[in-house]
């Protein structure tokens, strides 16, 4: 285990753990996955492969006991904010790992950073996703919304 949220966990991806393969197969080519995610989720968790700290630019693995739940994303946006991109396993979703996920993640990043704001790129066609967002307490940005794409944003308290 490479960190210890609440009740999920952070792992490091290992390209010679067959289950972390299936995990990448089965959201490489899953369409709700966030298109600015989607076509370079292999590139990523290769290159966070060896990371030994939690940072920015890296993509984790995210699991509940021994369950491969999903993965998170860590994109430096601008001063104090983090642009989080997630998936959930297609085997785990409806379960409530994708909120689990963005509040354990945001929940660490207010406590233990100096991140002041989370945000989230959303399709409008993901509705799962939305729900996810507004689940775990993010609010929408009219100010950065389009016809395509919904931003959500979650400040410290």
């Amino acid at each position: 285990m490479f960190l210890k949220l609440n009740k999920l966990a952070l792992n490091n991806f290992d390209p010679s753990d067959k289950r972390n393969i299936k995990l990448y197969k089965d959201l490489e080519n899953d369409q709700l996955i966030n298109i600015f995610v989607s076509n370079k989720i292999g590139e990523q968790l290769k290159e966070s492969s060896n990371c030994k700290r939690l940072s920015i630019g890296n993509t984790y693995v995210v699991s509940d006991d021994r369950k491969l739940v999903g993965f998170i994303r860590l994109n430096d946006y601008n001063d104090n904010e983090m642009e989080l991109h997630y998936g959930v396993n297609p085997n785990y979703r409806k379960l409530g790992y994708g909120s689990k996920i963005l509040l354990e993640v945001s929940d660490y990043l207010f406590k233990h950073t100096d991140v002041t704001n989370v945000k989230l790129v959303i399709r409008k066609v993901n509705n799962a996703s939305i729900k996810c967002a507004t689940n775990a307490g993010f609010n929408i940005d009219p100010n950065e919304t389009n016809n395509d794409i919904v931003v959500y944003k979650k400040k410290r308290k």
